[in-house]
Parts: C-alpha cells; structure tokens; sequence
C-alpha cells in the first residue's frame, strides 16, 4: 500500500480523541437504556470506574437508541464541569452552554431552562418522536439539591408533549455518598424518579471481549468506503496472507491478565485497551509484518499504555 507521510498519519488509530470502536458492553448499555425507554422509566443510573470508557461508550450510542418502531430518538450529552458552584442555575447555564444556546446575564434560571428545553423539544419533534435522552456525564461531581434541575426539565417538556428520559452517569465509589443521600426520604421525588433504574459498565472482562474488538481493526475502512482495513493499512502484506489481528485475542489478554491479578483490577478499560493495540499494531508490528506477535511485546505495550501508573496512587511525601 502507498501512503504519504501526511496520509499516514491521517489514520484513526493516530487520532485518541475521535477513535472509537465498539465494544461487546456497549452494546449490553445499549440495551439497557432502550429496555428503560420502552418500558416508560423516566430516567435512572449507571456506574463504572474511573477510565474504563463510560464517556467514549455514552458518545458511540448517542445516535443509535430506537423507539420501538425504530425511530431514532435524539440525545444530548452534558458533561458536568468540576468548576461550578452547586446551584440549579449553573445546571441550566451548562446545559445551554452545551447546546450551543446563547446565554446573557440577564437571564433567570427559568428563562435557561426553558430556552433548553424547546431546544430539545424542537430537536424531538424534527425527528418525529416524543421521548428525548439526556445523558448526563460526571454525575459525582453533582449536589443532591441539583437534582431538582432535572425534575424541573422534566416536567416543562411534558408540558410541551415530549417525555424526558435522564440517564446519569457516575464513577463507582464516587457517587455512592451522592447515590446514599439520594435515599433520604425529602429527595423521595428525585429517587422514584431517576433512581428507580440502576445498571453498571465494564471494561473488557474475558478474551471474547478482546477478540470482538479486534475483529472490529479486521474490518473497519479506511478511507472509507473502500479503503484498506485498520489491520491492512499497517500490516499489508501480512492482511493479504490471510492473518487477522483477532487471531490473536487469546495471547492479548492472556499478558493482560498478568497485570488484572497483580493490580487487583475488575476489567480492562478502554482507554488502555486501544493505547495498547494502536501501539502494538502501528509501532511494534509493523517492524515484523505481523509474522511475530510475543508476549514481550503485548507486555511492553501495556506498559506504555500507562495501565500499571494509573493504578499507582499518588501521596504527598
């Protein structure tokens, strides 16, 4: 295959912030949420540790959830900043802010929420539906009291005839203090709400979690639609003889698991899992042409993937 420099390094696999695959649990938290939406839940929640690819999976199923008569129902993902002072007002700012919505400082918290909520309404009706899914990312970094917020979004679009479905998204052990205060009984209209509905999100767990997002680099394009594979691209010659990335999931996660027992991990998280292969496939097979695939070399990539330095804490000496 013949590729310029610049055409090279146009890849994917070169690009961390927009490279996605998916992956064997996002598609189970896909069906998760279409099972909450078709069966009328009005919001509910989902925990995973930290780096494990909740955002990456949130943004990859973000256009895919159905109605059940496969209309494709909108969603929006707000992200929860760190900065914010805890009030319902900052709530409305960020979710304008995220939709591209102008926001002035004359506005109240009401003029914000509900120039946010005909935007999702308007975004609910051009598709022809009337169920819109808010994602809401970071949930940790939230106050019980902001909950409210929601309730308050909710029940203005119902007014409006479109039925809000609110999916919170936290780190595990995080937002469990947050998840313990929701219990008490003055936030009873938060908890039946959003909370009645509870689901968790992994990283890969077994080898067949592996191989199906290998197979995904023995099949995907690019350039699309008729270029070379991911695995192709980098390993030309090898991909023309018949060998595929996959055929090796067994020896990939066997290393892995190596690292799983000594770090005490539950899963493999994503953002290590693709450092890894993108280094393995791009920087180390490429000098064997795929004839060589060796434990020293998955072992080496996950050390570069920074898996062992993320579980490392840091103390102040």
């Amino acid at each position: 295959m013949k590729n310029n420099k610049v055409e090279y390094f146009e890849h994917p696999l070169f690009d961390p912030l927009q490279f996605r695959i998916d992956t064997r649990p996002v598609l189970e938290l896909n069906k998760v949420i279409t099972r909450w939406l078709w069966t009328g839940a009005t919001g509910g929640y989902i925990q995973g540790i930290s780096r494990i690819g909740k955002s990456s999976a949130f943004e990859i199923i973000q256009n895919t959830i159905t109605t059940r008569n496969k209309k494709k129902v909108p969603t929006h993902i707000l992200s929860i900043p760190r900065r914010d002072k805890p009030s319902i007002t900052t709530i409305f700012k960020n979710c304008c802010y995220s939709a591209g919505i102008r926001v002035t400082t004359r506005q109240t918290s009401d003029d914000l929420k509900n120039n946010f909520a005909h935007y999702l309404v308007d975004t609910a009706i051009q598709n022809d539906v009337r169920q819109f899914v808010l994602l809401v990312d970071e949930m940790q970094r939230l106050k019980a009291t902001q909950f409210d917020a929601f309730a308050e979004l909710y029940d203005t679009m119902r007014q409006m005839g479109v039925s809000l479905v609110v999916i919170f998204i936290g780190n595990t052990y995080e937002s469990d203090p947050l998840i313990e205060e929701i219990k008490h009984p003055k936030f009873d209209h938060i908890r039946g709400r959003f909370f009645s509905q509870k689901s968790s999100f992994s990283g890969l767990q077994n080898a067949a979690d592996v191989k199906f997002c290998l197979e995904q680099y023995d099949t995907l394009r690019f350039p699309l639609p008729k270029g070379p594979t991911y695995t192709e691209y980098f390993l030309p010659k090898a991909f023309s003889s018949g060998w595929r990335l996959a055929s090796q999931s067994n020896l990939i996660w066997s290393v892995f698991r190596e690292y799983q027992k000594r770090l005490k991990i539950p899963s493999w998280g994503m953002q290590y899992f693709t450092c890894t292969i993108n280094i393995l496939l791009s920087d180390y097979l490429t000098k064997t042409e795929g004839t060589e695939c060796s434990y020293e070399m998955i072992n080496k990539c996950i050390d570069l993937s920074g898996l062992e330095m993320s579980q490392v804490d840091l103390v102040e000496t």
